[in-house]
């Protein structure tokens, strides 16, 4: 992909990204593993193992309330067995990733890396749950494409920090959305995203994921695994927006609409959801070592959510009634008129304008059949008609 603006080529981009580390060891070990086929959950539990701090942070992924099944675990090997390979190889991944970005921000481009964590991290939770609520095969990767989705606007802070900042200050929210990146920059951090994993060697179907999401709808030719993982992608952005942006009502909208008519949701299912995210986020947040982010009450953040869908409600029929009233004014106008050229200003009496009109209608409608009587025309001359004045 060569994507361009104002001389930056997207490989110039990502080789200016010095800032961001290149994924550690551990990190590269399991992602040669999980591109071999014949890799089994003892390959991956020596990698995990050499890594105490990743370990202990499967073991503990392994009691939270995202994937507790039953009895406390107390050993990685258990662990291991309780999350399933490819859960494993996931996470494993997620943490260590995550554990190699930044949480200060030196670039001077204003970027809000908590801003960042949040989003990051509702995205993620967001994403598993409603991968497990769809009962979509997608969960795990959900969760990883949705801890890495915004990875590209780290990697943009850092390797273009002023015009990066042009395009935050224009942003009602502390991050800018894909459609106001493309409209300063031609392209937006789910390109340079996915360019970025797939240069770590990310699995294809996680990077083609995450640049999917800067797409108003997804391809055709998309394999339905990837699609099913698409859907859970788009209805946990929206759920990131009501939970992270400004925009909450329109997004707490299109959420009800897209579970209502994908799923069979109703809005209270889906407002319990929302809801439910928030311990999610907390213990994901404290598995990262992610220090501790602003934490409103769900609840509070729906209730603001509703009142802007009401808002926007009673503006919208506001404005169809302040339509309806112009119409009728224009209409009411016309009449007026087409009154004032068929009338004589002076008399008061249908002036010629009215008669040759009329006159039309009639032998119209006479040649159609649709005047059966004789039709005549009786032309009267009035003398000293000015005296009428």
């Amino acid at each position: 992909m060569n994507i361009t603006s104002g001389g930056f080529v997207l490989a110039e981009i990502l080789e200016q990204v010095d800032s961001l580390p290149s994924p550690p060891g551990v990190a590269v070990e399991v992602l040669r593993l999980t591109a071999d086929d014949s890799c089994c959950i003892d390959d991956l539990a020596q990698v995990i193992a050499r890594d105490p701090v990743l370990a202990a942070k499967i073991l503990k992924l392994s009691n939270s309330s995202l994937f507790r099944r039953g009895e406390d675990v107390t050993t990685l090997d258990r662990a291991m067995m309780v999350l399933g390979l490819k859960t494993v190889k996931l996470m494993a991944l997620s943490f260590s990733l995550a554990s190699s970005l930044p949480q200060a921000s030196n670039s001077g481009s204003g970027f809000d890396l908590q801003a960042y964590w949040r989003a990051s991290l509702t995205l993620a939770v967001a994403a598993r749950a409603l991968g497990v609520l769809t009962r979509s095969r997608n969960s795990d990767e959900a969760f990883l494409c949705g801890l890495l989705a915004r990875i590209g606007q780290l990697a943009l802070s850092e390797a273009m920090p002023e015009r990066y900042r042009a395009v935050i200050e224009q942003s009602p929210d502390n991050l800018p959305d894909a459609d106001l990146e493309r409209r300063h920059l031609d392209f937006d951090h789910h390109d340079v995203g996915a360019a970025l994993l797939e240069s770590w060697g990310m699995p294809a179907m996680i990077s083609q994921a995450i640049r999917l999401m800067g797409t108003s709808e997804l391809p055709t030719e998309l394999d339905q695994r990837s699609r099913q993982l698409g859907v859970v992608l788009e209805l946990a952005r929206h759920a990131t927006t009501v939970l992270c942006e400004s925009r909450k009502g329109p997004a707490l909208h299109s959420l009800h609409e897209l579970c209502r008519e994908h799923h069979g949701l109703d809005e209270a299912e889906v407002d319990s959801f929302l809801i439910g995210l928030q311990g999610g986020i907390a213990e994901t947040a404290q598995l990262l070592n992610i220090d501790a982010l602003e934490s409103i009450p769900h609840d509070r953040i729906l209730e603001k959510a509703r009142m802007q869908m009401v808002n926007i409600s009673l503006g919208t029929a506001l404005d169809l009634q302040q339509s309806s009233n112009r119409a009728r004014e224009l209409e009411q106008e016309r009449d007026a008129f087409e009154e004032k050229a068929m009338t004589d200003k002076l008399t008061g009496i249908r002036n010629r304008a009215f008669f040759d009109e009329t006159l039309r209608d009639v032998v119209v409608a006479r040649r159609n059949g649709e005047y059966s009587v004789e039709l005549g025309l009786l032309v009267v001359d009035i003398d000293h008609f000015k005296k009428f004045n």
